[in-house]
């Protein structure tokens, strides 16, 4: 999920070692915080096989070994106040709400298409004539376009 690839990147987590729990094998922030906090790949798991364990690495006599360092805890990693807590659920606004009801019902409405042909001469002469003295298109259409429903109204 989007949030595991940025809680992998905060942890410096590689993502190919760890093995997804979610819906389809989807890799979630948990599995992430698993592996980043001394647990287990879950790749193994997935699969119904027993986990591998590390082999041991043997210091060579020119450098001592470095001191284990342990992984901070869940609890010790500070999240931002003014942030919602993750994975929490918040209530539409008002605005929000009728945003989305209005986009549903759009998505309800049939849709179809006319089309015809119509000879534009006359309006093509008349836009030429009038092109120079800056006049568009999008007028004359729009003055067209009034005059046919005055003439035959819907």
């Amino acid at each position: 999920s989007p949030l595991a690839k940025v809680r992998a990147k905060e942890l410096g987590v590689d993502l190919a070692v760890v093995g997804g729990s979610g819906p389809n094998g989807r890799i979630t922030e948990s599995d992430v915080e698993r592996v980043a906090f001394g647990g287990t790949t879950g790749m193994a798991s997935a699969v119904g096989m027993q986990e591998a364990q590390p082999m041991p690495v043997l210091p060579s006599s020119s450098t001592p070994p470095a001191p284990a360092v342990a992984a901070p805890s869940v609890s010790s990693i500070e999240q931002d106040p003014e942030l919602p807590a993750r994975g929490s659920v918040e209530k539409f606004t008002t605005l929000q709400a009728a945003v989305s009801k209005n986009m549903i019902a759009s998505m309800e409405v049939p849709e179809f298409y006319v089309q015809t042909v119509i000879s534009t001469d006359k309006l093509d002469e008349m836009y030429k004539a009038l092109k120079p003295k800056g006049v568009a298109m999008s007028p004359l259409l729009a003055k067209a376009v009034g005059l046919a429903l005055a003439k035959h109204p819907v």
